[in-house]
C-alpha cells in the first residue's frame, strides 16, 4: 500500500511518524489561513497586485473556514462567502455585473444607524425590474438576517475547539480522510484493538511496549546486550541505547538493533493485519 496514503495516525496502526502527503497539504491551508486572516500586511498587498484579490488561492473551504462578520471592515460584500449559500458574486451574477467595485467590503454596502441596516449601493445603471430587480429583491431579504459588531471580522477556522488554524489539526484531518478513502475502497479501517494480541486497544505504546509479543522481543534484547531494563516509553526505547553505558561504537550497533527489532515488530503487526489466521514467528 502507498505509504502516502496510508497515513500515520496511531489509533488507526500509523507509526505517529506523519504523513508527509498530509503534512504538505496542511501547509499549503496554513498560507491560505494566513492570507485571509492578515490585515494590513506588504507581503499580503504585493500578490494580491500580482494574483488579484483572492490570491490565486482556489480553495472551497467551507466547512472549515466560516467567516464571523464584525464590523464589515475585512470580507468582500460580493467575493467572500460570509452569507447565504455561496458568495453574492456567484448568487446574484446580474448584480455584480452592475457593481462599480467588485472589490468593496461590507461596509462600503451596509450601515447600522441607530440600529437601522442603511444600503449604499453604487451601481453603474439603475436596477431594472425582471431578474436584476429580482436578484436585488432576494439580496435585500437575506441581508436581514445581518447582525454587526463592534470588533474586525475574522475568520474562525472549525477543525477543533480552539477555533484556531494549526498544521497539526490540519494533517490530522487530511489523514483522517484518506483512512476514510480506503474504507470505501474496502480496506477493513474498523476495529481499534491490537491486532497482534487482541487484548487491548491498539495505541503506538500498546503495540511496541506493553503487547506480548513486543515485551518478549525487549526482553531478550536486554538479557543479551546486559542492560539493566526495558524503557517503558516510546521516546526512551527510541533512544534507549544512547542512554545507556556502552562504547560510542556499540551503542551504535546497539541502535541499529532496537531499530531493527521496532521494524520486525511492525512487519508482523502488518502481517496478522492482511492474514489474521497467520500463526508462524516473527520473521
Amino acid at each position: 500500500m502507498d505509504c502516502l496514503e496510508k497515513g500515520s495516525l496511531t489509533s488507526n496502526g500509523g507509526l505517529g511518524i506523519g504523513s508527509l502527503f498530509a503534512s504538505n497539504i496542511a501547509l499549503v491551508f496554513k498560507w491560505w489561513w494566513r492570507f485571509y486572516s492578515t490585515q494590513d500586511a506588504l507581503w499580503k498587498d504585493v500578490i494580491c497586485s500580482i494574483h488579484g484579490n483572492n490570491a490565486g488561492l482556489n480553495v472551497d473551504v467551507d466547512t472549515i473556514f466560516i467567516p464571523e462578520v464584525g464590523d464589515g471592515s475585512l470580507f468582500s460584500f460580493r467575493e467572500d462567502h460570509w452569507l447565504g449559500n455561496n458568495n453574492f458574486k456567484t448568487s446574484f451574477p446580474r448584480l455584480f455585473a452592475l457593481e462599480v467595485d467588485k472589490l468593496c467590503k461590507i461596509k462600503d454596502r451596509c450601515t447600522v444607524s441607530s440600529g437601522l441596516l442603511n444600503y449604499n449601493w453604487a451601481w453603474r445603471c439603475l436596477v431594472r425590474d425582471g431578474h436584476e430587480g429580482n436578484q436585488l429583491t432576494d439580496l435585500l431579504n437575506l441581508l436581514q438576517q445581518v447582525r454587526f459588531k463592534d470588533s474586525t471580522d475574522k475568520w474562525i477556522c472549525y477543525l477543533d475547539h480552539s477555533k484556531v488554524f494549526t498544521v497539526a489539526a490540519m494533517t490530522s484531518l487530511v489523514e483522517k480522510s484518506i483512512l476514510w478513502n480506503l474504507d470505501l475502497r474496502g480496506i477493513d479501517l474498523d476495529s481499534t484493538r491490537c491486532p497482534v494480541c487482541d487484548d487491548a486497544i491498539e495505541t503506538t505504546h500498546h503495540l511496541f511496549i506493553e503487547c506480548e509479543i513486543s515485551r518478549v522481543l525487549w526482553n531478550s534484547l536486554k538479557i543479551w546486550w546486559g542492560m539493566m531494563a526495558v524503557p517503558i516509553n516510546m521516546e526512551s526505547l527510541i533512544s534507549w541505547a544512547y542512554h545507556s553505558s556502552l562504547s560510542i561504537t556499540l551503542k551504535n550497533c546497539f541502535d541499529v538493533v532496537v531499530q531493527t527489532t521496532f521494524s520486525i515488530i511492525w512487519r508482523y503487526r502488518n502481517s496478522i493485519c492482511i492474514n489474521p489466521n497467520l500463526q508462524e514467528k516473527i520473521p
